[in-house]
C-alpha cells in the first residue's frame, strides 16, 4: 500500500511537471529565473519538457523496481580519487594543463562515451560546457574549451595514466565480478578486432586488401585483448603488419597472460586464428591449457581414438571423431612430438559458412586442445563460452563507440582503448548491482544522467548517492 501511495505520488508530481513544461511551450512567463531566457524558444521548452518526463519516467521505474540498488552516481563515486591523483603526480599528466586536468579529462571522456553514440571532439567540447557534466564536476573552469585542446591533449597525455587506472579498478572490483567458468576452470577468450579510418586520416595502421598502396584505401588497427567474463586481462593496440597474422597477435596474448596467472585453473580458448602448429605445441610444451578451433583439412597424423569419453551432450550434438594427434609445423615435414586431441562434432544447427562455398552453411566443428581427461561434451561449452568475447566486442563497437576513431594518433588510440574498457567496467559494475542487462543498463545510465540535468535546471544539485564504494563491493560480494 505504501509503494502503491508513493507511484501515485509521484505520477502527481510528473503531471505537475507536464503542466508546467506545457506553460513554457505556450510562451507563458512561470516557473523560476534560470528558465526565463529559455520561455522564448519553442525548441528548448520542447527539450525541457521531454528531460523532465525522461526524469520523472526513471524516477518510476526505481521506485518500482526491487532490483535497482545503485545509481550511476555511485558508479562514478568508484573512481579511486585517491589512486587517481598519485598515478597522475607520478606520470605528470597535468604539466601545463590549464582546463583539462587529468581527472576532468577522464570523466569528460567516460560521460562521453555514455551520453554519444558517435563520439568526437566536438562533441565532447559541447558535453565540457553543458549544465549536466559541471553538475557532476563542480571543478570545471567556466570558460570554454576547443576541439584542438581535446585533440592536444590526447596526443600528449601519457596512455599509461588512463591504463594504470583501469588496473587499479580490476584490483578493486575484478575478483567481485562472475567470471566464465566450467566445472571450476576459468575459461579466457582471447581474440582479435579490427577497425579501419582511411589511409588519408590515419597514420599509423595496416593496409590490406588489393587497392593498398591507394591514396584512397583504408588502414586497419587491430585491438588484441583476453576477456574472462568480467575483466580484460590483457589488452594491446597493433598498428605492425606483422600482427595481420594472429599467430602474433593471440600468441602474444596468451603467453602474456600465462605469466601473470600461473598456477591459476585457466583455460584459453579461441578461434581460428591461431594456425601455427609450433605455437599450439609450444602452448602444450609451456603447460598452456586450450581449447581452439582447427580448420577442417589440418594437415595431422592420428595416433589413435582418446579415452576420455563423450559425456553428456546437449540434445542435437553428435560427436563424430575423438583423436590423439601430432600436428605438423607451417614448413614441417615430420610431424611434432607433442601429443594433441582433436574432437570433430556436428552441432546440429549453422555456425560458419563453409569453406569454398558462399551458400552452404557448414554444422560441423573441429576443436583441438591438449586437455586430454575431459570429456568430449566439456570440450564443446569450453568452447562455446569464447562466444563472450564477441559480445564483449559487439557491445564496445556498438555502445561505446569503439568503431569510431575519436584520435588517430598512437598514443590517442591506446588511451581511448582504455577509457573504453573503463567505462565497460562500471558498466558491468551496474550491471552486476542493479541485474540488468548491457543494452538497459546504457539506457538507464543515460535516464540518470538526464535526470541529473533536469535537477540542474530547477536550480538543484543532484543528490548525493545512497551507497559508498564498501557498500557497493559488499553488494556485490553478494551476488557472486
Amino acid at each position: 500500500m505504501a509503494k502503491l501511495q508513493q507511484i501515485t505520488h509521484t505520477t502527481k508530481h510528473f503531471a505537475n511537471y507536464f503542466h508546467f513544461s506545457l506553460k513554457l511551450t505556450l510562451h507563458l512567463p512561470y516557473g523560476p529565473a534560470v528558465f526565463q531566457p529559455l520561455v522564448a524558444n519553442y525548441f528548448s521548452a520542447t527539450c525541457i519538457f521531454l528531460l523532465s518526463s525522461l526524469f520523472y519516467i526513471n524516477k518510476l521505474i526505481i521506485m518500482t523496481d526491487k532490483k535497482h540498488h545503485v545509481s550511476v552516481q555511485a558508479i562514478f563515486n568508484l573512481l579511486p580519487q585517491d589512486e587517481i591523483m598519485k598515478i597522475g603526480q607520478t606520470l605528470n599528466v597535468d604539466f601545463h594543463a590549464r582546463k583539462l586536468y587529468g581527472c576532468i579529462f577522464l570523466k569528460l571522456l567516460i560521460y562521453g562515451q555514455l551520453l554519444s553514440l558517435k563520439l568526437s571532439q566536438r562533441k565532447l567540447d559541447a558535453i565540457y560546457d553543458s549544465p549536466s557534466f559541471k553538475a557532476l564536476n563542480r571543478s570545471v573552469s567556466s570558460e570554454g574549451l576547443s576541439h584542438q585542446s581535446i585533440s592536444a591533449r590526447l596526443k600528449v597525455m601519457p596512455s599509461e595514466y588512463f591504463q594504470d587506472i583501469y588496473r587499479t579498478l580490476c584490483v578493486m572490483f575484478g575478483g567481485l565480478l562472475p567470471r566464465t567458468a566450467v566445472d571450476g576452470q576459468i575459461i579466457c577468450a582471447v581474440d582479435s578486432t579490427m577497425v579501419s579510418e582511411t589511409a588519408a586520416k590515419l597514420k599509423e595502421g595496416m593496409r590490406v586488401g588489393v587497392k593498398a598502396k591507394s591514396p584512397d584505401a583504408r588502414k586497419l588497427v587491430k585491438y588484441t585483448m583476453s576477456y574472462d567474463g568480467g575483466t580484460v586481462l590483457y589488452s594491446q593496440l597493433h598498428t605492425l603488419p606483422r600482427y595481420l597474422d594472429e599467430d602474433n597477435a593471440l600468441g602474444e596474448a596468451v603467453c602474456a597472460v600465462s605469466k601473470k596467472y600461473q598456477g591459476q585453473p585457466v583455460i584459453y580458448t579461441f578461434d581460428r586464428g591461431i594456425k601455427g602448429g609450433g605455437l599450439l605445441a609450444s602452448f602444450d610444451s609451456e603447460n598452456i591449457r586450450f581449447v581452439g578451433r582447427l580448420n577442417p583439412g589440418r594437415r595431422i597424423d592420428e595416433l589413435g581414438d582418446c579415452t576420455a569419453g563423450a559425456g553428456k551432450l546437449p540434445d542435437g550434438v553428435k560427436v563424430l571423431s575423438d583423436k590423439m594427434v601430432q600436428l605438423y609445423g607451417k614448413k614441417g615435414r615430420s610431424a611434432l612430438p607433442n601429443r594433441l586431441r582433436v574432437v570433430t562434432a556436428d552441432v546440429g544447427h549453422p555456425i560458419g559458412w563453409r569453406p569454398g562455398s558462399r551458400t552452404a552453411k557448414e554444422s560441423v566443428i573441429v576443436l583441438i586442445t591438449d586437455e586430454l581427461e575431459l570429456t568430449a561434451a566439456e570440450i564443446l561449452e569450453i568452447y562455446k563460452k569464447r562466444w563472450k568475447i564477441e559480445s564483449f566486442f559487439r557491445f564496445l563497437k556498438q555502445e561505446l563507440n569503439f568503431s569510431h576513431f575519436i584520435s588517430v594518433n598512437q598514443n590517442g588510440m591506446e588511451s581511448i582503448l582504455y577509457i573504453t574498457l573503463i567505462t565497460a567496467l562500471l558498466i558491468k559494475i551496474y550491471m552486476a548491482c542493479n541485474r540488468n542487462n548491457a543494452d538497459f543498463a546504457k539506457f538507464r545510465i543515460g535516464l540518470e544522467l538526464l535526470g541529473d540535468l533536469c535537477q540542474f535546471l530547477q536550480g538543484k544539485m543532484p543528490q548525493p548517492p545512497l551507497q559508498s564504494p564498501a557498500e557497493i563491493k559488499q553488494i556485490l560480494l553478494a551476488q557472486t
